[in-house]
This record gives C-alpha cells, structure tokens and sequence, in this order.
C-alpha cells in the first residue's frame, strides 16, 4: 500500500493529577512565568498577545498561583482518557477497537478516502493506520484500490461487512455520548467546540 501522508499526533493519555506532574499552588513558590507569545494572526482567532502578567497567566503552570484542578490541559486530558476507557469497554463486547471504530465512523461519514486523508482525521500514524487498514482488509471490513487520479494514492472504502460492524458500533456507543453531553446546553456545546478550534490552531503554528 502506496501513498504520501503525514504523521498525525500523539495522544497522550493521563490517568490521573499526578501523572501530569503538576503541584497545586500551595507547594509552588516565585515569580509569575513568561507570558504567552504575540505575533499570531488575525485569521486563527488568537489568543494571549501577553507582554506582562495578566488575568490568565495563572494558567500558566510557572505562575504561583497556577493549580492543576484549574488547568484546562488537565481536563482535556481526564476526559479523553475516562472517553478512550468507556469507549474500548463497549467496544471489546463488539470484538474491536477504537483505531477500527474511527476508520469505520470516517468512511461513513465521507465515503472512499485516501489513506493520508485517514490518518489526519482519525488521529493515527500513518505507518500505525497502514497496518490497521491491512488488518481491516483481511478481514473484509474494507477493501483497497488505487487512486484513478494519482496512482501513487491508496484509497480506502468500506464494504457491506464494514457497514454492518458500523452500524452496531453506533447503536453500542451511542450511550457514551448522552452522558458525556448531560447538563449541557446546545450553546454551552457549540461554545466548547469554538474554544478546543482555537486552542488546536494554536498548537497547531509553528
């Protein structure tokens, strides 16, 4: 299997506070640390153009007041591994995975893909996701072809098999989902995605 992609990244998961190793306020000490840098543009929505302290630096984890339970990172990541937990236990009573699931929910969603498309959007290496799609294969839950345009990319689709693990797949997590979103407003959930974009494009700049 052919095709020119990218890395996509790493997924840290962290299980608890001290796994992230960050004191709470009481054990740290000092001066408040550097502001975020300026210089971003206009079209990424940005962010803390900071050349003193200011409001928001006690996020920042140098800062003396900083303190985990506040840190935004911190509950990024607790929620994405308390998800990735609930999410591999119904999908274990289904005989596969999350890498599976998330190829399966991208082809679903936009048809034939090609494999680099794959690894951006479902958040694998594409040196992880060619085996996962080789594996996929050899069990007929996707089949493989070269692109029409461009014989150097691999295209990927689902097959009837492929559909019907999905379609059990959505019915089985769907539950995970409700309780994620309980409490939350249909506003409180647009403004979630708002923030994580802007925090992703930020991270994203070199």
């Amino acid at each position: 299997m052919t095709d020119s992609f990218r890395d996509g990244p790493a997924t840290p998961l962290f299980r608890d506070a001290a796994a992230l190793g960050y004191p709470s306020a009481p054990e740290r000490s000092g001066a408040p640390g550097p502001a975020f840098p300026g210089g971003r543009s206009a079209s990424h929505r940005p962010v803390f153009a900071m050349t003193a302290p200011k409001k928001n630096s006690r996020y920042l984890p140098d800062h003396a007041d900083f303190r985990y339970e506040e840190f935004p990172f911190y509950w990024l990541a607790r929620v994405h591994a308390i998800y990735v937990q609930e999410m591999e236990k119904v999908l274990k009573k289904l005989g596969t995975d999350v890498p599976t699931r998330r190829v399966l929910l991208m082809l679903r969603l936009h048809g034939t893909v090609s494999v680099s498309e794959l690894a951006t959007h479902s958040i694998i290496k594409l040196s992880t996701l060619t085996r996962i799609i080789q594996r996929m294969r050899d069990e007929g839950l996707v089949d493989t072809r070269t692109n029409a345009d461009d014989a150097r990319i691999t295209d990927v689709l689902v097959t009837p098999k492929g559909d019907e693990l999905t379609d059990r797949i959505q019915d089985a997590t769907q539950k995970i989902y409700v309780r994620g979103y309980a409490g939350l407003s249909d506003s409180q959930l647009t403004r979630l995605m708002e923030t994580l974009q802007v925090m992703f494009r930020n991270l994203s700049e070199d």
